[in-house]
Parts: C-alpha cells; structure tokens; sequence
C-alpha cells in the first residue's frame, strides 16, 4: 500500500478486488508515458495524497507531458543557476530539492539531463485520446468503473497498437471512422480521389453552365443599363427642343446645357426611381460636370448620392464608391473640410493600394488619391508624410499612358507644392518645369491642369521678391484658366488673389483693392463652407491692404479672427499660420503696440523657422519685422 499507488478503496480499508490491482497498473502506466505519478504534487502531505486519492480527478496524462515540455523548455533558456534550481524544483517537485541539489553539475545540458524524469519520450499528441482515456479508465473512483481484469486492460491497449478502437472511449460513429481512416490511409486516400474526380467532373460541368448563364444575365443587364441611361442622357440633349416630345417643361429652345443639367438631377431620382445602379451612373457623371462648371456643392449632392447608390446596387465591387470618395475627400479638403477630407481619402488610398492589379483604373485613382492625401498632410504641417505619399504616387504614375498619364503630370506640381512648406525652393522650381514639360508632351493646347503649375511658379517668384517673372507666370496661369474653367471657378478666383497680392506688393493699393474685393464676391457666389480656408487667404490680403491704408485697427480684427480659425483647422507649426502671424505683428506695429507686436512676431519666427528654414525670404521678412518692434 505505497501511497502513490494505491487506490480510493484501499485508503478508505474498503474491500481490495482484482480492481485494486488494475488502479496501481494504470498509476504505473502513467508514470511510465508522463513521468509523474498523478498526485505527485500532494506526496509530501499524507493527508493531502490520501484526500487527493478519494476525491480528486488526476490530470490527463497528455497535459502533464506538455506541461512539462514547456517547463524543460525554460530550464534550457534559464541564464543563471538560481533561476534554473527554481525552474528545475518546479518539475520534480521540492520534496526532493536536497538530492538534486547535491548531483548538480556546472552546465545547463547536464542539469537538465539529471532533473528530467525517465520516460517513454512520447509527445502529448501522441499520448491525447486513446491512451488518456485508458489510463482514466484504470484509474476510476469506483471499482467497477474499472476494467474487469488485467486481460481486458492489455487488451485495450493492444488494440491502440493496432489502430482499433479502444473500449475506453465512447463507440460513436466519427470515432470509428477516425480509427479506420487511420488503419488504411492508402486505401481512404485512393477512394477519396476517384470520389474527388468524378465530383469535380459533374461540379465542373454545372459551374461553367453557371458561368455561362451568368455572363448571359450580366450581358443583358449592362445592355438593359446601357439603353437606359443612353435614353435619359438624350432627354437631356433635347432639353431645347420646344415640340411635344421633348422634356423641355418651358418649351424654349434657348434652354442652356446647364439648365439641362439641372433638370437631370431633378428626374434623376423620379424617372429612374428603383433602380440604383442606373442612377448611380447618371449622377456620377452629373457630379463630375457639376465639378467641371465650378458649382461645387451641387457636385457634391450628386457624387454623395451616385457613392450610396453603387453601395446599393453593387456592394461586392467598391471600385467606383472609392473613386467617388477619392474626389469627395479632394473636394472637402479644398473647401475648407480637412478632417472628413483626410478621411475618406485615407480609405481610398487604402483600397486602391490593395486592389492595384484588380481593375486597369484602380492605377489612376490610387496616384490621384496618393497626391490628394499628400497635399491634404502638406496643410496640416506634416510635410515630411506629404512628401512621401507624393513620391509614391509618381512611382506609380510613371506606368500610366494615355490620357491617365496628366494624373502623373500632376504629382510634379503637387511635389512643388509640398518643397515650397519645406523651404526647398530651388527643388520646388525644377519641379514645376517638368510638370509643364510633361504636360507639352501629351498636348498643344492648353489645359487646366497646366495652369495649377504656372501659378505655383508664379507664388514662388513673390515670395522670392521677384515680381515680374512672378506676373508673368500667373498671368499665364490666368489666361487658361479663363479659357478652360471660366472666371467663377475657385482655382480662377485663387490665381486673381494672387495678382492682387503682386499690386499690394508693389505699393499699388487702390489697384490691389479692386481686384481682392472682386474675388472675395466671385468667392461668396461658390457658396463654399463656413471658415474654409481660401476665404481667409483673401481676408487676409484685405487686412494687409487696410493696414497700408491707415485702417490697421480693423486688419487687426480681421488678423486675430483668421488666426484663430487657422489654429482650429491646422496642425502647428504651419506656413500659413506664420504668414498671419506676421501681418498681424505688422498691423500692430502701425498702431505702435511694439510689445504686443515683439510677441505675436517672435511666435511667427518659430512658425516660420521650422517650416521653411532660417534662410527663407519669409522668414527674414519676419525678422525684419522684429527689428522694427525693439528684438
């Protein structure tokens, strides 16, 4: 009656059967697969193994092998003897701390060796299942839970041997399955793949039917789709046509292509109502003229509902949601919108870089949304994130071809852009040239696009105090955007605040006047958001011309409110905010409010300093500005 071997009955003087017998068998059988005795934790209190023996469930012999794997595994990886002594009595218990520590030898490998139990070396997978169920068996509370006899008990295991069933686990339908499949694998194998075979056959032959009815139904819907939107589209174009069968509702025939715009988007929604897909189209491409003409907000109504409608009628394919997001985002940022901007570009960015190879277009989009976000960065400050996104949108650009190719044109006027926060205008300059160079390689005539770089060329020439290549540059700028977007777009109306800021510059206040007040109205008309960003660049250029005009208590005004708003809107240190800055220290300077001036000055200093670097003309504009308060 060893302790650790023996079983319920006997501790509690019960009746000792052939089943006492079969209990210390399967002791010694878990000893032999795991090494450990089941309770061999409690051996050190009699009292506790005895309850333990009565009352207790052993752990599977499975978990204890890899229980003590993990363990070994720390002993191994152990870095100092203290740390391996406490691991090591972890695994063979205290009880036997003073015969261990005596046999310890000077390397991990030996310790390791001399501390690990003797066993069969099996791993728990192979120990898991049959042979846990087994042992459980033999180790049952009860007797005649037990195997009747050491017979029956080899038995079993002779049984796990062969790959049988044991008796030890329940007779179910999977179980039995999983020891035949195990017996005659070659066997299962081979059926597996004649079955395999002959259901891929029958399969092939329903899924290419399936296929080709498919392609049939998507032929016919595109077509159904297509003269749909084709009949709609030439309503639209018969918008002038004053006889009976035309949709004219005044029955002119001087009605304008924009009216005919704006009668689509009104029928859009009740002639084609239920029938998202085609809807979807029809406002996207409305969106985009809407776009085109400048009407910034009635694009935006038309692209917001074209995106939930191909959510609608497309949910799998959000190639076109994200193309509508891309110039939802772009858009947004434009008019003053940076944090809803951002995100919805960030989104498209993201999908387009994992679907580059999934649709020819998704190339294009992910140039135009990498360039978007960039410039999008580049405002709140984060010009080194800017610059990167940038950079990544012209690796991609260099591949496209065809009229896809301006996406890239772009990026080289947009790098210009982020070089100038950066204080790297040498860099800037060349950047623009090769926009244009480019740009005169896809065509002869002029294009909107080609002015976005003549009138950044044009802004870096005034900062550089280089008037007259400045002039010229915008001027040129000017010139085709007149002719491609019209004067009531907003990139006409920035490039005029531009040639307004030349006349200021030039002492030339009554003219610079006159051609800010006359942007600030075209502005008003865009109907652009509250606080947007390029209402208060022509507030700004106002209050610079008030302050030259003997009227700087209300450029002040005009100065704290723009700070403000910039500081709510972007991330510092920024250019923008330091050029308020500045113009709000040079309004208090012609108050005589020196000390408050040397302050609001200083901060713009550092704005300034760690934008575009020391050595920028803005920043020793600053300076100057400085000298004249007292620094």
């Amino acid at each position: 009656m060893t302790p650790s071997y023996a079983s319920p009955e006997q501790i509690q003087s019960k009746s000792v059967t052939t089943a006492t017998d079969i209990y210390s068998l399967g002791v010694i059988l878990y000893e032999i697969l795991s090494g450990h005795r089941p309770f061999e934790t409690k051996e050190q209190d009699l009292k506790e193994i005895y309850q333990a023996i009565i009352e207790d469930n052993p752990p599977l012999p499975s978990s204890v092998v890899e229980a003590v794997s993990k363990k070994f595994k720390e002993i191994t990886e152990a870095k100092t003897v203290v740390q391996f002594q406490e691991l090591a009595e972890s695994v063979v218990g205290k009880k036997s701390k003073s015969q261990t520590a005596g046999k310890l030898s000077d390397t991990k490998e030996n310790k390791v060796s001399q501390t690990k139990p003797q066993t069969i070396n099996l791993s728990s997978g192979s120990i898991r299942g049959d042979l846990d169920n087994i042992i459980l068996k033999a180790l049952r509370k009860e007797p005649e839970r037990r195997y009747s006899s050491a017979e029956n008990f080899a038995e079993d295991i002779k049984r796990h041997l062969r790959g049988l069933p044991v008796n030890a686990r329940p007779n179910t339908f999977s179980y039995r399955a999983e020891k035949f499949v195990k017996r005659n694998k070659a066997s299962v194998v081979a059926g597996f793949v004649i079955l395999l075979v002959i259901i891929g056959g029958v399969g092939a032959t329903f899924w290419q039917a399936r296929v080709a009815q498919a392609e049939r139904d998507r032929a016919v819907s595109e077509n159904q789709k297509a003269e749909k939107i084709n009949m709609f589209l030439q309503n639209i174009l018969n918008l002038s046509n004053p006889l009976w069968f035309s949709d004219n509702p005044d029955s002119n025939r001087t009605a304008t292509i924009a009216q005919a715009i704006d009668e689509a988007a009104k029928n859009v929604e009740t002639e084609l109502a239920g029938q998202p897909a085609i809807q979807a189209e029809i406002q996207l491409t409305l969106g985009k003229t809407y776009l085109g003409q400048g009407q910034y907000q009635k694009g935006r109504e038309q692209l917001e509902k074209s995106k939930q409608n191909f959510l609608r009628s497309s949910p799998d394919d959000l190639s076109k949601v994200m193309q509508i997001s891309s110039v939802l985002g772009a858009l947004l940022v434009l008019e003053g919108g940076e944090d809803s901007g951002e995100k919805m570009l960030v989104e498209a960015v993201a999908y387009f870089r994992a679907n580059l190879d999934k649709n020819k277009e998704n190339r294009k989009w992910l140039v135009t949304s990498l360039d978007d976000l960039g410039l999008t960065l580049m405002r709140k400050g984060e010009t080194a994130k800017a610059e990167e996104l940038v950079r990544e949108s012209m690796k991609y650009g260099a591949e496209l071809t065809g009229q896809d190719r301006w996406a890239y044109v772009a990026s080289f006027g947009d790098l210009g852009d982020i070089l100038v926060e950066k204080g790297k205008t040498d860099e800037a300059i060349a950047a623009y040239r090769k926009s244009i160079a480019e740009a005169a390689e896809l065509t002869d005539k002029p294009r909107a696009d080609q002015a976005h770089d003549y009138y950044d060329l044009g802004r870096v020439y005034k900062n550089l105090g280089d008037l007259d290549e400045a002039r010229k540059n915008l001027q040129k700028a000017y010139e085709i955007q007149k002719e491609t977007l019209g004067d009531g777009n907003l990139y006409t109306v920035m490039t005029r605040k531009q040639v307004a800021e030349i006349y200021y510059l030039q002492g030339d206040y009554a003219a610079a006047r006159t051609e800010i007040d006359e942007v600030w109205q075209t502005l008003q008309d865009l109907n652009l958001e509250k606080n947007n960003l390029y209402e208060n660049y022509v507030r700004e250029v106002q209050a610079n011309i008030l302050t030259k005009t003997g009227e700087s208590a209300k450029a002040e005004k005009i100065m704290r409110e723009i700070i403000k708003i910039y500081q709510g809107i972007l991330k510092s240190p920024n250019i923008d905010i330091a050029i308020a800055k500045r113009s709000l220290g040079e309004t208090l300077l012609a108050q005589k409010k020196n000390g408050e001036a040397k302050t609001v000055l200083t901060d713009a200093d550092k704005e300034f300093t760690a934008t575009v670097g020391e050595d920028n003309i803005q920043t020793t504009k600053c300076r100057e500005l400085l000298k004249s308060a007292g620094s």
